[in-house]
């Protein structure tokens, strides 16, 4: 059996529901025959605003879900406990576990984020394809070259 082209999206949160890129994305590829994950906290998105509860929590639930794997659309989460830096979120952890699910690339939306600097900053003691694209085409592309259709 053909090995699967492997890619692991890493974000601050993420809420099942929403209509994102971090959500539509991921599903296409593991759709298109990707072995595709999520790794990311337990927060959800919005969790840090103070007004969660009134505004996000009918629709997304509690604010922080419990960590572990889990799996929906062919896709497996991988749900790490949460720390915050200032407003941002960040999934600890995030190096191993990085380490453990050995990709073939590593994919983050958020440019200006801590979390992609500390993932940029990581290639100084491991190898890691880090993928921080302006547009998502670029990992279509990734996708096809590889072979995976």
């Amino acid at each position: 059996m053909e090995r699967k082209f492997k890619i692991v999206f890493v974000c601050g949160w993420y809420s099942s529901p929403f209509g994102y890129i971090s959500n539509n994305l991921p599903k296409a590829l593991a759709q298109q025959g990707c072995d595709v994950h999520i790794v990311t906290s337990t927060s959800q998105q919005y969790s840090n605003t103070p007004d969660y509860e009134k505004t996000y929590q009918s629709f997304l639930g509690p604010p922080f879900t419990a960590p572990g794997i889990y799996t929906e659309f062919g896709i497996t989460i991988h749900r790490l406990p949460v720390t915050f830096f200032k407003t941002e979120i960040l999934p600890k952890k995030v190096f191993s576990k990085l380490k453990n699910l050995n990709p073939d690339v590593v994919h983050i939306f958020d440019v200006g984020s801590l979390l992609t600097f500390k993932l940029a900053f990581s290639g100084r003691f491991y190898t890691i394809n880090l993928l921080i694209p302006t547009t998502s085409i670029t990992l279509f592309s990734l996708c096809t070259v590889s072979g995976v259709r």
